[in-house]
């Protein structure tokens, strides 16, 4: 095997060798987790923001008219009011449809994903292109010193060049340079064409998957964050939507138990009123009356309250018919549940673990530390780089011998060259790896700290459950005790005839025993009914309570709106 022969073999190997590397270094940023939850997040960040009214005087802040889903009915009463019923399901269905919380987060998956693009992008192929024109006019050296040499170079170049995954560095480029003598007799013109392949291949520092893939792991690392943080957010709006809905029928029974005390201190009134001329006086009279006063003056608070919680049900669901803007009454038309759920704590605990979005995105920040520290590591090593590079060459008078002397393949170079670089003491990166672990074992802690906080969590909610279910049982009993020493009151006061003051004041009180143990009552049920769905939340499963799974795919428009409940 002759000298070119063996020239020839060694620029195909090194052209062959560029191929692969090509294909290595060919990446992919990868796609999201195709989940419900996913799905649900990129049918919310395609649907954008809402459409806003352009025909009032705030513009297009306020929300449209319209419809989510089927068209809800709202009713007109005798008092010209509008009332409109809702259930619970239909609140999540269009909170999850419409909710302005979650369509601010579902951006963030897509911002996230956009930044995996970027780092992946690190990896392309880069074309490039340039051209040089050059004016000599020099004097020779050695035995032709003194001789002038007047010429003009240019030079035109193609190519492509990438980095790799590896680290590597490599280029493969077409030139061609024409090089036209004035100083010689005749004038002298040369065409040279080059085909020139470079690669350069950290060895140690910068070099290697684990290095070069830090910064694309880190973006994905990210997106799966946004992701979790996403997956909270809607866990927060079921859990908020859920916790507003009970409140609206709260504070529409404590409306309701603050009417009937005023209607029954009223009745008291007048039957006072009715006995003043036989055997009442104006001191029970004026009692009585200020006891109307005072349960009046509730009755304003409590329905200043429902439509507080309106109106924060109202925000949370954003619907085009349901908002903070609308006039109309939602009448609550389901009932909170006052039957005991056996909870086994072991058991919500372990879920919680495995489930909680907070601890997702705790784990995914050790992965996160844990990739600082790898690249850390690779950085404190010495730089040692190797380059290698292969160079095909061709020369004629014409640009058709030039080629004709390049395809022959007799012009070939080739290179190789080591280079290595230590700071002495290197205490720069020594620094930056003992900071990247000490990121890291803060990770780990705060993941610690995140699982006593969640446990906590949970354990607090199943104690508030239990302690609400409890309190249910006694407040009933309270309630018909207070019933009961009522009717015994009323039952006196029919016997005996006579109201003296002292029996007025004891009736009075009896009226407002009622009405505190039903309002204690309710608002037992409706902290059982929220602790349930904040146990739930606690443990990252409240997507299951409810439907919610079904609610999903209807509000990203993936399946029909169910025609009234749940199926």
């Amino acid at each position: 095997m002759n000298m070119k022969s063996s020239s020839r073999i060694v620029a195909i190997s090194a052209l062959t060798a560029l191929v692969a590397v090509t294909i290595i270094g060919c990446v992919k940023p990868g796609r999201m987790d195709p989940s419900v939850v996913s799905r649900y997040q990129a049918a919310m960040f395609h649907k954008g923001p809402q459409t806003r009214s352009q025909d009032d005087p705030l513009g297009s802040y306020l929300p449209a008219a319209g419809t989510t889903g089927p068209a809800l009915t709202f009713v007109t009463d005798e008092t010209g009011q509008d009332t409109v019923n809702l259930s619970l399901q239909e609140a999540i269905l269009r909170g999850l449809a419409n909710n302005v919380d979650v369509r601010v987060v579902s951006y963030n998956p897509e911002i996230a994903q956009e930044e995996v693009i970027q780092a992946a992008a690190e990896f392309d192929y880069v074309f490039f292109a340039d051209a040089s024109m050059a004016h000599i006019d020099e004097f020779l050296s050695g035995v032709f010193s003194g001789t002038p040499n007047n010429r003009k170079e240019n030079l035109g170049r193609v190519g492509v060049r990438q980095t790799t995954i590896t680290g590597a560095q490599w280029s493969l480029a077409y030139e061609m340079i024409w090089d036209r003598n004035r100083s010689a007799r005749p004038t002298f013109k040369t065409w040279t064409p080059n085909l020139v392949a470079e690669i350069t291949q950290p060895l140690l520092r910068g070099g290697w998957m684990e290095r070069n893939l830090a910064g694309l792991r880190i973006a994905r690392l990210n997106r799966d964050t946004s992701a979790a943080q996403f997956r909270e957010q809607v866990q927060q709006t079921v859990a908020d939507i859920i916790t507003a809905y009970w409140r609206l029928v709260q504070s529409r029974r404590d409306l309701e138990g603050g009417e009937l005390l005023l209607k029954a201190t009223q009745e008291t009134l007048d039957r006072i009123i009715a006995r003043q001329d036989i055997d009442t006086s104006d001191v029970q009279v004026k009692q009585t009356e200020a006891a109307v006063y005072r349960r009046e003056a509730d009755l304003v608070r409590a329905k200043k309250f429902v439509r507080d919680a309106q109106d924060t049900l109202g925000r949370l669901l954003a619907d085009a018919q349901i908002n903070t803007l609308i006039n109309a009454e939602i009448i609550p038309i389901d009932q909170p549940s006052e039957s005991e759920i056996l909870i086994d704590e072991a058991d919500q605990l372990a879920t919680a673990l495995i489930h909680s979005p907070f601890l997702e995105q705790a784990r995914i920040g050790i992965a996160g530390a844990d990739v600082n520290v790898r690249v850390a590591q690779n950085e404190l090593l010495p730089r040692l780089d190797l380059t290698a590079g292969g160079q095909v060459n061709g020369q004629g008078s014409t640009w058709r011998k030039a080629h004709d002397s390049f395809n022959t393949y007799d012009q070939i170079n080739w290179n190789l060259q080591l280079a290595f670089e230590y700071p002495i003491g290197n205490r720069e990166r020594k620094a930056l790896l003992r900071q990247r672990k000490a990121e890291k074992l803060q990770s780990v802690t705060e993941l610690q700290n995140t699982v006593d906080e969640v446990a906590q969590l949970v354990r607090e909610r199943i104690r508030e459950a239990r302690t609400a279910h409890r309190e249910i049982i006694i407040q009933r009993l309270a309630s018909q005790a207070a019933q009961d020493q009522l009717q015994a009151l009323e039952h006196t006061e029919t016997i005996r005839g006579a109201l003296t003051p002292e029996f007025l004041q004891v009736k009075l009180s009896a009226q407002e025993t009622i009405a505190i143990a039903e309002r204690a009552l309710i608002q037992a049920i409706v902290d059982y009914n929220i602790a349930l769905a904040e146990i739930n939340r606690a443990t990252g499963t409240i997507l299951e309570m409810h439907r919610v799974q079904v609610a999903l795919p209807v509000a990203e428009g993936a399946s029909p709106w169910p025609d009234g409940q749940f199926d």
